[in-house]
């Protein structure tokens, strides 16, 4: 419409010339470059349209009060400032940066190094105060609420206090007329010793079927006591076994592939023994005891907390058939393989021992670690 409004064709050449035209006419492009270093002055040299086809216009830093204008707007703001103090605080604000341009000047003369301070670095500035405050409100209030609750816990402290004290004054007047009825029993448990006298014959007829009892009772006790002698060594052998275990030395027990086998033996004991109500696991293989000891602090507080005193027969059979019998199932010869699967050898070994020795029979075929 426009081209026939100019008396041309409307034709595919003419409106694209057209619009050509009128691009050139209308369209504005705005190009922001920086003039530190040696970037402008090297795309000045590869395209110098860049200053023979524009207008360059320079701009400079913020004057004085153009800083105080802006820090002034930003300051009032921001809320829970006094406003007594915002003009104060926009007045430190624009000194504080026209300071750094004159330090900067002087950095320049003596080290022969630029510091250079734009409008954006007051801005991000003026940014970083606001962030500042708000912080520092923040952590101010958090302290106040903290005081608060522990005023607050004071004061219900104090009344905890009183409402005890009153409850002890009542308390004492209880005991006080406890003591009366207790002075009454007494006179009256005296009345009935006589009785007691009497009784005291057919006491002592008892006391001595309870001493016979009594001897039965230490005797069976100190034979308990001597088997517990024994078996105790093995019991401690097994805990300094478990303090040879730790995470480290276990994670990279785990991190065997395809372990020797008297390794893949020892774990397989620790699986059988520490199957839950005494089901012998069917796969004893190496990788499934990789997963039982995949988490490894559980599997040391299985180890930590095994019911030593109640081990199914079952289990003790299948362990010493299968596993003891083995010439190399020997924490010193396991040691040259692993030291993790060395302290659970020693523990296996010394857990059957402690088993064999509480209960009566003859000795396992195996030493004690």
């Amino acid at each position: 419409m426009e081209l026939r409004g100019l008396g041309q064709l409307d034709t595919r050449e003419n409106c694209w010339q057209f619009f050509i035209e009128r691009i050139r006419r209308q369209l504005k492009v705005v190009l922001c470059f920086s003039p530190v270093g040696f970037t402008l002055r090297t795309r000045a040299r590869k395209f110098p349209a860049l200053v023979n086809c524009t207008a360059i216009d320079w701009f400079h830093a913020w004057p004085q009060q153009a800083l105080r204008s802006v820090s002034s707007t930003f300051i009032h703001s921001l809320e829970g400032l006094e406003p007594e103090v915002k003009d104060s605080i926009s007045e430190f604000i624009s000194y504080a940066h026209t300071s750094v341009n004159e330090v900067s000047a002087r950095y320049q003369q003596n080290e022969k190094h630029y510091n250079y301070t734009t409008p954006k670095s007051f801005l991000e500035f003026m940014k970083l105060y606001g962030n500042l405050l708000g912080k520092k409100r923040k952590e101010l209030t958090q302290k106040m609420e903290r005081l608060e609750n522990g005023l607050q816990k004071l004061q219900s402290t104090a009344h905890q206090v009183e409402d005890l004290k009153a409850k002890l004054a009542v308390q004492e007047v209880e005991l006080h007329q406890r003591n009366t009825d207790t002075e009454a029993l007494i006179a009256k448990i005296g009345q009935q010793t006589e009785k007691l006298n009497q009784e005291k014959a057919i006491a002592d007829s008892e006391e001595q079927k309870v001493a016979a009892i009594q001897a039965d009772v230490t005797k069976q006790q100190k034979e308990s006591e001597d088997d517990l002698a024994k078996a105790e060594p093995a019991l401690q052998a097994a805990n300094a076994a478990l303090n040879t275990l730790n995470r480290l030395n276990l994670t990279e027990l785990r991190t065997f592939p395809n372990p020797p086998g008297i390794v893949s033996n020892v774990a397989a004991a620790v699986l059988v023994l520490l199957a839950p109500q005494g089901r012998i696991p069917k796969d004893r293989s190496w990788k499934a005891a990789k997963v039982y000891m995949s988490k490894v602090d559980d599997f040391l507080q299985a180890l930590v907390n095994f019911d030593k005193e109640h081990i199914p027969e079952a289990t003790v059979r299948v362990v010493r058939e299968e596993y003891l019998s083995d010439p190399e199932f020997n924490p010193e010869f396991v040691r040259q393989k692993s030291s993790a699967a060395a302290g659970l050898c020693a523990w296996v070994i010394n857990i059957v021992r402690f088993h064999e020795v509480r209960l009566p029979g003859p000795p396992p075929p195996f030493t004690l670690c």
